[in-house]
């Protein structure tokens, strides 16, 4: 069964909020079941939302989360009545999205980097993916920084899915030389979960 995440967004100190998240995850035995915003590229809040943040002076902390983790975690926090964390919303994630684009001029790395987009993990797909790749067997030879080169592989598109295995293909090829990544954008339901 595909497991359902939530976005959770959560007002309060940061050091506090981490600590309660993950103190309250490993005494349930749910480790794994949370990503932080700030350890992942997820595509931080709009300008709007900044400005009433700011206003405000709220402290937000945003965390995609398992769902029964969540639930659980809005649960625990109704009972405590002395801490000074409050949850600001519940939103169903429906899935996430990138950008990528890269340009190879090795027909090793041209080789991994095909294989590694023609085999998508289950729920990811790659919409608008369009890839070229030119041979020019004059240019062998010639340095790397001349205008030609023998082997060419570019390509650009959106790797879309589910939201999970999404942010793991994200982290999978993130490191990978001559790759250009975008922020994720995770895709809400509208409404409250």
């Amino acid at each position: 069964m595909e497991k359902k995440y939530y976005e959770m967004v959560l007002d309060g100190p940061d050091d506090l909020i981490k600590g309660y998240l993950l103190g309250f995850l490993k005494g349930k035995g749910l480790e794994g079941e949370i990503v932080f915003e700030r350890e992942l590229h997820m595509k931080k809040e709009t300008a709007l939302d900044h400005i009433v943040r700011v206003i405000y002076d709220e402290d937000r902390f945003r965390i995609m989360i398992e769902e029964n983790a969540g639930r659980q975690i809005i649960d625990s926090l109704a009972n405590e009545k002395n801490l000074d964390i409050r949850v600001v919303s519940f939103r169903r994630i429906t899935g996430a999205e990138f950008r990528v684009e890269f340009r190879v001029f090795s027909r090793e790395m041209g080789i991994e980097y095909r294989k590694i987009f023609a085999s998508l993990p289950e729920g990811v797909e790659l919409p608008e993916y369009r890839r070229e790749e030119k041979i020019h067997p004059d240019a062998k030879g010639i340095e790397a920084y001349a205008p030609e080169h023998e082997y060419e592989l570019k390509a650009e598109g959106i790797v879309r899915g589910r939201a999970r295995e999404v942010l793991d293909f994200y982290d999978r090829i993130e490191h990978l030389p001559f790759i250009k990544l975008s922020e994720i954008d995770i895709v809400l339901e509208t409404g409250n979960g």
